[in-house]
């Protein structure tokens, strides 16, 4: 079975101005608004749509991040990925599997936040 490398911590949130992800370590000040900053730059990012790296690609190279969806190799429905019970995992209405064993054979087609529209089958993230 395939294990999670050491793994960089970074989260990535959609800015509050310009619409923008931006990606980086995370921080929420007193008022409660939450912040991704990297190399000195500070970005306001919307609460709701914070999710963290997993530490794994997909086959393309592309970052995997927790809310992006999947559509993997032998599934005929996306795959959202959620972090449950201290690991990172695919799931739909049908479905729930470690995201370590498919990331290779994965492709990321969206995310919760922009394309909700693609896990409309009932996921239960």
């Amino acid at each position: 079975m395939k294990s999670y490398p050491m793994r960089e911590i970074k989260f990535r949130g959609k800015t509050v101005y310009g619409n923008s992800w931006f990606q980086g370590l995370l921080t929420k000040d007193s008022l409660g608004l939450y912040y991704i900053s990297r190399n000195g730059r500070y970005e306001q990012v919307i609460s709701e749509s914070i999710g963290q790296y997993t530490g794994l690609k997909d086959k393309n190279g592309n970052e995997i991040y927790e809310g992006d969806t999947l559509k993997v190799n032998g599934y005929n429905t996306p795959l959202s990925v959620v972090f449950r019970f201290g690991a990172f995992l695919l799931v739909n209405q049908f479905s729930e599997c470690d995201l370590a064993a498919f990331s290779d054979c994965s492709e990321i087609i969206g995310n919760v936040y922009d394309t909700p529209e693609l896990m409309k089958d009932g996921s239960t993230n």
